[in-house]
């Protein structure tokens, strides 16, 4: 870390789900203390609430503070 992403409709897990097809999105990340993909206890996290999809910030920067 620090790493950079860059998230579009490509990187839909479904089809259906694409970023592009809400209004407003939560962006997040987390890091886990267990190695398991499914956040636990303990596991290192931050959220941005109401991320505009139709119109993003060009950057958005997160620091992971809060512990699960």
């Amino acid at each position: 870390m620090p790493a950079t992403l860059t998230l579009s409709d490509s990187d839909a897990m479904m089809p259906a789900m694409k970023l592009s097809s809400f209004k407003q999105v939560i962006v997040g990340a987390r890091v886990s203390t267990s190695g398991n993909p499914v956040a636990q206890a303990g596991d290192f996290y931050t959220e941005m609430e109401s991320i505009d999809s139709a119109n993003p910030p060009a950057e958005i920067s997160l620091t992971i503070d809060q512990i699960k």
